[in-house]
């Protein structure tokens, strides 16, 4: 594993990194959020007949019902459930988050320019070097 250096341009080019790779990462993580919130929004809408019913009167029966006639519909709302479920607690431990960005990019920058974001990355200590 690579040490951090203690020098300030060295630790703040990998801040920029870090932050590069936060921001690319949120930006992959958005249409995720949106594809399942519009998931979840058709689930319920789907089974807003079952809701009702079971509102009225829950039985096992209805609820098993509601299962086995709409399965797709019940798959799409614990698909969108558990997504939606893993980014609140990927956005929860934010301490976490940034170790697991800095093990990425040590990965990133063990591998070289074989790795697709490298060169983003690497132009990124180039921008900071030339404006200095």
């Amino acid at each position: 594993m690579l040490k951090p250096k203690t020098d300030t341009s060295s630790s703040a080019l990998r801040n920029r990194q870090i932050q590069f790779l936060r921001v690319w990462r949120r930006r992959r993580q958005q249409p995720r959020i949106w594809l399942a919130s519009l998931g979840l929004l058709w689930s319920l809408w789907d089974l807003r007949a079952e809701w009702l019913l079971m509102a009225e009167q829950f039985t096992w029966a209805a609820l098993r019902y509601a299962m086995l006639y709409h399965l797709l519909t019940w798959l799409v709302l614990i698909v969108c459930l558990t997504s939606l479920l893993g980014i609140l607690v990927d956005r929860c431990w934010p301490q976490r988050r940034d170790r697991r960005l800095q093990r990425q990019l040590d990965r990133i920058l063990a591998v070289g320019a074989r790795h697709p974001l490298w060169q983003r990355l690497h132009s990124l200590g180039s921008e900071g070097s030339s404006a200095s």
